[in-house]
Parts: C-alpha cells; structure tokens; sequence
C-alpha cells in the first residue's frame, strides 16, 4: 500500500478539519476491514460463493473510499471469483487480503495494539460449567474483568462484540471446535493473546499452536503455570502473533449468539 499520505488525508477531507470526527472514521475503517476479512474467510470456508462476492465488494467500496488502492485490487479478484462460483484460487488471495487491511490499519494508527489492553476483559471459552468457574476464579485473582462462553459460535460473537485482550480457550467445544475460533482471532484481531486449555492436546495440534505462538495447558489445569501464562499475556498483550504458513482450517459462518456470564 503505497499512497499512505491519500489514505490519511482522504479520511481527514471526510472530517472537514474536525479531529474528533477523524478519530471516529480512523477507528471505524480498520475496524470494519479487520471484520469483514474475518467475514470473508468464513465464507471461503464454508464454500458460500455469493456471500465472498458480497462481503468483497462492500470492502472494495469501503478501500475504494479511502483509496487504499491495493486493498481494493485484491477485493475485486476475491468479487470476481466469487461471482465466477470459483472458490479454489481464493485461499492465496486471502493471506494477501489480510496484509493489505493489516497495512491499512497501521497506517490508521488504529491497530488493536492502540486500544488499552487493561481496558478489555478476559474471554473464558469453554463448554465445562465446572471449567469455566475455576478459570474464572484463577483470572479474577489476577485483576481481570472475565466474560465466559460455552461454545464455539459463544466465542465468536464476544470475541466480536466485546473485544477481549485474552481468551483462554478450549479446543473440544460444541458448534464450533477450539482452532476455528483461534484462527478466526487471529484473521480478526492479531494483537489477541490466546491461551489453550484442553485435555486434548496431541503432538499435531501442539506443532499447529506453535505455529501461531499460542501456549497450551493440559486438564487438569496446572494453576501455578496458569498464573504464569496470565502474567505474560499482560504484558505482551497488543502484539501481533505470527500466522502459520500451512494452509489452516476455516471456520464456518458463525451465527451470532449470546455471550454468558458476563461480569462487570
């Protein structure tokens, strides 16, 4: 993305001078870009053509607006194909979807590493009622505000709607297991810090978890390692986590539900 200056300064034309207003729009475009890239890799996953074609052509409107030019190119081949019903050179295009909003955003100054992490609670993701109380007792100690979710499709709409910093995260969950929720953090919101916790960890997934930089626990949940793993998931919250380079499963199109457990 090389017209930095004209994205910027397309955004502060639409603020006619008024600072307040360009703080919304900054925050408003990389925001909505970070979420319909999340939307379109869902769509690509569950093999739904038109709605690729969709959710590309109102991100091309919206990077088309604030001439990211680059951005708005790859959204027009992701259109095309999607119309086209041809899904299969999608993938590719995608990884370069996701560097170009990334860009945009840091060039917006409006990366998730700008919002205050210790304003942002802590998602427990885990469909064990038992489970959950536990973590949340472990977290509340340590200072965090904790919102809870039983399953999969749960995890998705907080993680949406409420923003977490940190999402201790179960990979047995029903609706929709624990690593298309994790890839879908990391298509969302990069700067999100995910612990796992399961009693399902096998080689294969500790090598897939490794490679987004994620920490795993076992059941039962070893709590000295857990507070550990909490303390340095507060100060290295905001970082943006690496992304594998394998081809990485695709999460379903989420519906959205109701977040439990919410605590103030």
């Amino acid at each position: 993305m090389s017209h930095d200056a004209d994205i910027v300064g397309t955004l502060r034309e639409l603020a006619a001078g008024d600072e307040a207003v360009f703080e919304e729009l900054t925050t408003s475009v990389a925001e909505t870009a970070g979420q319909r890239v999340a939307e379109l890799r869902q769509a690509v996953g569950a093999g739904d053509a038109a709605a690729v074609a969709a959710v590309a052509h109102t991100l091309r409107g919206l990077a088309l607006q604030v001439k990211a030019l680059e951005l708005a190119t790859v959204c027009a081949e992701l259109e095309r194909l999607g119309k086209a019903g041809d899904l299969a050179p999608t993938r590719a295009l995608l990884d370069r979807l996701q560097e170009e909003a990334a860009t945009l955003r840091r060039i917006l100054g409006r990366d998730a590493s700008a919002v205050a992490a210790g304003s942002r609670p802590t998602l427990i993701a885990d469909d064990d009622d038992e489970m959950r109380a536990l973590l949340r007792d472990a977290v509340d100690a340590d200072g965090h505000e904790v919102i809870e979710a039983g399953n999969g499709l749960e995890a998705l709409w907080a993680i949406k709607h409420k923003r977490p910093s940190l999402v201790l995260l179960d990979l047995a969950m029903p609706r929709l297991g624990g690593l298309e929720v994790l890839q879908f953090i990391r298509d969302f919101d990069p700067s999100i810090a995910v612990i796992v916790i399961s009693a399902r960890v096998t080689e294969e997934i500790s090598a897939r978890l490794g490679a987004f930089g994620v920490p795993a626990l076992g059941k039962p949940v070893d709590l000295a390692r857990l507070h550990t793993l909490l303390a340095r998931a507060g100060r290295t919250a905001g970082a943006r986590r690496p992304r594998p380079a394998e081809s990485r499963p695709q999460a379903s199109d989420a519906v959205p539900g109701r977040c439990r457990g919410e605590r103030a």
